[in-house]
């Protein structure tokens, strides 16, 4: 047994992350952010510096605008490492891919810094590629456009 499986805390932070993974790879919005704080902030590191997210707008991007604009689900995430920086901290490695409507594939590779507080998610800082990112949030508008609209929240 390692010494992350004998910590208890390190044991409830892992299932955090993989509970949410695993609901972002079921299309379960509310299981995504269900261990999330109400104060939880969402940071993506762009080249232009971070973009920070509260909890309904992270919600409302990732389930109400990304979703609809992808064939089946919004993407497949896969977790290759997983580390323990600390008892609050936890680092994740995954990569994900999706196709849009539009027919254009998306791959992407992240680095996750996870801040969990007594089972809770604090924050979650991604580091992403950038390219990859800029084309997510392009496609995404193309499918709103497409229908008509851009709601809220889009660009």
């Amino acid at each position: 047994m390692s010494t992350d499986e004998q910590n208890p805390v390190r044991a409830q932070n892992e299932a955090v992350v993989h509970r949410f993974v695993d609901a972002m790879n079921r299309g379960d919005w509310e299981r995504e952010f269900a261990d999330c704080r109400e104060d939880f902030k969402l940071i993506v590191m762009f080249s232009d510096g971070p973009h920070e997210s509260t909890l309904a707008e992270a919600k409302h991007y990732d389930g109400g605008l990304s979703a609809p604009a992808f064939e089946g689900q919004i993407l497949r995430l896969k977790l290759h490492q997983l580390f323990h920086a600390d008892d609050n901290h936890v680092i994740t490695w995954l990569t994900s891919n999706g196709r849009f409507k539009t027919g254009v594939d998306y791959r992407n590779t992240y680095v996750q810094i996870w801040k969990i507080l007594e089972g809770k998610v604090v924050s979650l800082t991604l580091y992403v590629d950038i390219d990859a990112a800029v084309l997510y949030r392009g496609e995404v508008e193309k499918y709103w456009k497409s229908q008509g609209s851009v709601p809220t929240g889009i660009g």
